[in-house]
């Protein structure tokens, strides 16, 4: 079967979409013929690693796939209308570049960008061609809920654009059972939703000792640390992890470390000037491959979303401290789909969202719990069953197969929540 994957990042790109990209093509290019258009590269300011550029298009083999990579609009600020032209800049050129590519048997859309769809949606009503589409987070419903998005007409129109292309697609994907409730609410037919969580290859993701290369360097083998690594921007809600720090100033040996880069970093690094906070250390994003021995080096790792997030929004780095054996402290609501796995797999702790005291008090808790890493070796177990990469990729080859052959995933073969 010949499979042409759509995706805005790729490898060697470091957003989670491009590893998961990467990771999925390479497992199918072991029975199947993949090919994938996708950006060229680009670093967290959206510029074109140096080798690739002055180009319009690049062709080249990664591990048995093949890659045709254009040219997109560069934003020039993280404004809603910049993303939005360059997320249509990537459908239109992928859509050029489509015809560069042996005619498919099926197409696969990952999403975000929702547009991206456009090109599945000309594959299925002009040539024939199946589409599946790849929903990695509810958009634009994210964008309203967090009061980025507030224009009623372009509201309206991405409205309508969702809604097309799910009635075009022949299967649309979710990795979350929350998102299925989503999808139905919006009438999308029943049996062409299917569950297929994010995963995680274990073999690739050891569980590592607190003394490592990343906590010596940082000087934080002795230390209790509270960690946040991830994009800082206006869902994750991160001012309350820096007010539950001024909160515990006086405990010395808690280190509070937030990692990665997004707009509301600038808010946060003037908070912990102000309040001289110097339990907080900032650093940038870390190498993918440092991610293991960052986790291990926590003895909490965090995730935050705030109230106005919609509660069947599934944060994907849950998986990783999971995986590292950590336990996971997440300030979401009881009622979120993440809650459900953090407490039923038993691996963490639950906070209420935006209530620094209540954050202030777990961490105090946790701090005096002797057998934390019980949770976290909780966590590790629940992601082997639930969401190891040997489990859950056989079943995207599964769907694909469906898709190509326009039969949609049967409930019984597990394959829908």
């Amino acid at each position: 079967m010949r499979i042409l994957v759509i995706s805005g990042d790729y490898q060697p790109d470091d957003f989670y979409n491009g590893v998961y990209a990467a990771e999925l093509c390479q497992y199918l290019a072991h029975t199947h013929e993949v090919m994938v258009i996708t950006s060229f590269p680009k670093h967290r300011d959206f510029s074109i690693y140096e080798e690739y550029e002055r180009k319009l298009f690049r062709r080249e083999k990664i591990e048995a796939v093949e890659v045709g990579r254009c040219l997109t609009y560069r934003p020039r600020s993280r404004s809603p209308v910049q993303r939005i032209l360059y997320d249509l800049s990537f459908a239109g050129s992928a859509f050029l570049n489509f015809f560069r590519f042996p005619r498919p048997d099926v197409v696969w859309c990952i999403s975000p960008p929702l547009q991206v769809g456009l090109v599945g949606v000309f594959a299925r009503l002009f040539l024939g061609v199946p589409f599946a589409f790849d929903v990695r987070d509810l958009l634009p419903d994210l964008a309203i809920n967090l009061g980025i998005l507030k224009n009623k007409t372009l509201i309206w129109c991405l409205h309508a654009l969702e809604s097309f292309i799910y009635r075009t697609a022949s299967v649309v994907s979710v990795i979350s059972p929350g998102y299925v409730a989503n999808l139905i609410e919006k009438g999308v037919a029943r049996d062409k939703i299917v569950y297929l969580p994010i995963w995680v290859d274990t073999e690739r993701f050891p569980v590592l000792p607190k003394s490592n290369d990343f906590s010596r360097e940082h000087g934080l083998a002795d230390r209790f640390v509270v960690q946040y690594a991830g994009t800082i921007g206006a869902k994750q809600g991160l001012s309350t992890l820096l007010e539950a720090a001024k909160l515990l100033s006086a405990v010395s040996d808690i280190v509070f470390l937030v990692i990665g880069d997004g707009p509301a970093k600038p808010e946060l690094l003037e908070y912990a000037a102000r309040e001289k906070l110097r339990n907080v250390r900032f650093l940038p994003f870390q190498p993918l491959a440092k991610l293991p021995e960052l986790q291990a080096t926590s003895a909490l790792s965090t995730v935050f979303q705030k109230i106005s997030v919609r509660n069947e929004v599934f944060p994907c780095k849950i998986l990783s401290i999971m995986a590292a054996g950590r336990p996971v402290l997440a300030s979401v609501p009881r009622e979120s789909e993440a809650a459900r796995v953090i407490l039923e797999s038993g691996c963490g702790f639950i906070v209420e969202p935006e209530n620094a005291e209540m954050l202030a008090q777990t961490i105090l808790q946790a701090h005096g719990q002797r057998d934390l890493l019980e949770l976290g070796r909780n966590g590790r177990r629940y992601l082997e069953e639930h969401f190891a990469a040997s489990r859950v990729l056989p079943r995207f080859q599964t769907v694909l197969e469906a898709a190509a052959t326009g039969v949609p995933p049967r409930a019984e073969a597990g394959l829908t929540s």
